[in-house]
């Protein structure tokens, strides 16, 4: 009995699945990282975005202007322009601050958060392939 192989569909699918995962490890890296970021005015933690192919965080992060912090010392933030999606990547994860580069050398949190939540897609794997082919 030959076997009926629907080639276009399950491409189809297997798009989506992994359009989804990537989706939903992104915004799993940038939960982590904001819960990861020290803060001072809180600039930091909540200039951290993801972008997607269909959307964007960049509109929902802190905006540029006077932060007070811990000590009552009002300073001036400054968010980094919004980033682009490169056409070969699935999602992109930004701190918007323009000091984050600096904080991260000194005290990580996006990186230990990338490193957390990749220990994890298996699990996020396995939901979205039994979410999509059943």
């Amino acid at each position: 009995m030959p076997v009926k192989w629907y080639r276009q569909a399950f491409e189809v699918k297997l798009g989506q699945a992994t359009d989804e995962i990537v989706r939903k490890v992104a915004f799993d890296i940038q939960a982590e990282a904001q819960s990861n970021a020290p803060v001072d005015t809180g600039f930091l933690k909540n200039s951290i975005y993801t972008v997607t192919g269909g959307a964007s965080g960049y509109g929902a992060a802190n905006q540029s202007g006077e932060y007070t912090n811990g000590a009552g010392q009002n300073t001036k933030r400054v968010l980094a322009p919004e980033r682009g999606l490169d056409r070969d990547v699935g999602a992109l994860i930004c701190a918007g601050a323009s000091y984050a580069l600096f904080v991260e050398l000194k005290q990580p949190f996006l990186y230990p958060a990338a490193k957390k939540i990749v220990d994890t897609v298996g699990g996020t794997i396995r939901r979205v392939g039994k979410e999509i082919f059943g």
